[in-house]
């Protein structure tokens, strides 16, 4: 139970001292966030757009929408989604479901190269952080039923790993019913390498683990 009361609702200054609004705990908060037009946050904050299927990318402390980065869905503001490149990197899927991003690493340390995102139809994107620019999408990768548990990296981002968020029979769309089910009733988890040399990911693990939920 939380009881607010017209003297907890009183102003208070930055020691603790009941003051003006001025210099309410508030303006404080926003005088320390505040970073004036033409000055660089110090960090980026970048989030996942869930069913918008995009990236969006913040400035911290200031929380100002840097920029909306297209992956997974057309977006008609820049054009992604239209011509024939982006078209291609889509390919026959244009709607995703956006989650838990993850930074390259050099030695277990955030390194600026590269950001992936995972997409919920078994696809994950590579997104370059020199220009914010959706690089490869690679997938729909096969077995994998609602992608969520990805894209984490390896400490030197050799690889990436993606997972079933749901047990389903194996191969994917086999719904016989037997005694034998329960055998074919698996997760999967993969993993993708990154290979800068070939500038694409590609496909180096499928391992079945035992039924999980």
């Amino acid at each position: 139970m939380l009881a607010v009361t017209r003297e907890s609702l009183r102003p208070v200054g930055a020691e603790g001292a009941e003051g003006p609004a001025s210099s309410s705990d508030v303006a404080v908060a926003a005088q320390k966030t505040y970073v004036a037009p033409g000055d660089l946050d110090e960090y980026y904050f970048f989030a996942s757009g869930g069913h918008s299927g995009q990236m969006y990318v913040y400035g911290v402390p200031s929380m100002r929408h840097l920029s909306t980065i297209p992956v997974f869905t057309p977006y008609p503001a820049t054009g992604y989604g239209f011509d024939d490149e982006s078209k291609k990197t889509l390919g026959d899927l244009t709607w995703g479901d956006a989650h838990h991003p993850a930074l390259s690493e050099t030695k277990g340390d955030y390194d600026g190269r590269w950001l992936f995102i995972n997409e919920m139809n078994g696809r994950v994107a590579r997104i370059d952080l020199r220009d914010f620019k959706t690089k490869q999408i690679f997938g729909p990768v096969p077995n994998v039923s609602g992608n969520h548990g990805s894209a984490f990296v390896t400490p030197n981002t050799e690889y990436s790993i993606m997972a079933s968020r749901f047990s389903i029979p194996l191969p994917k769309g086999d719904r016989r019913r037997d005694r034998q089910v329960r055998r074919r009733v698996q997760g999967r988890a993969r993993g993708h390498q990154d290979r800068p040399d070939l500038g694409r990911d590609v496909l180096w693990l499928a391992d079945p683990p035992p039924p999980f939920d």
